[in-house]
């Protein structure tokens, strides 16, 4: 009976630690949030793997402007540089000058920039 214990507790630690070895290094694969979420960090699982210092282009709609002037909530078409679908996500800015003339609801051209594998920041917004 002893032995029949230890046998069952060896399988269900080495299955737990396979399991747990495999959760973690698949949050690794994905690395951090969708979107700093979003916050400016989008997310590895859309482009942690790519270069860094990559610029795009993209129509947007600006959602929500933060208090800060810090960051902007956008709904924004696919952006095939950093392999994203459209989406809503909050962006963060260069600065608050990015988007000193800019309203919630205002149609908008947005250059982003890619600081890091998870990092992007708004470098300039043209109202459409």
């Amino acid at each position: 009976m002893k032995k029949i214990v230890t046998t069952t507790l060896v399988v269900a630690t080495l299955a737990f630690g396979t399991t747990f070895a495999l959760a973690s290094s698949h949050g690794n694969s994905h690395g951090s949030t969708h979107g700093n979420s979003h916050g400016s960090s989008h997310g590895t699982s859309h482009g942690a793997t790519q270069k860094a210092d990559k610029k795009a282009s993209v129509q947007a709609e600006i959602l929500g402007i933060a208090a800060d002037g810090k960051s902007v909530d956008v709904d924004h078409a696919p952006i095939r540089e950093f392999g994203w679908p459209a989406m809503q996500m909050s962006l963060e800015l260069q600065n608050a000058n990015v988007a000193k003339d800019i309203a919630v609801g205002d149609k908008v051209m947005l250059e982003i920039k890619q600081k890091s594998a998870t990092e992007y920041v708004i470098t300039k917004i043209t109202k459409q």
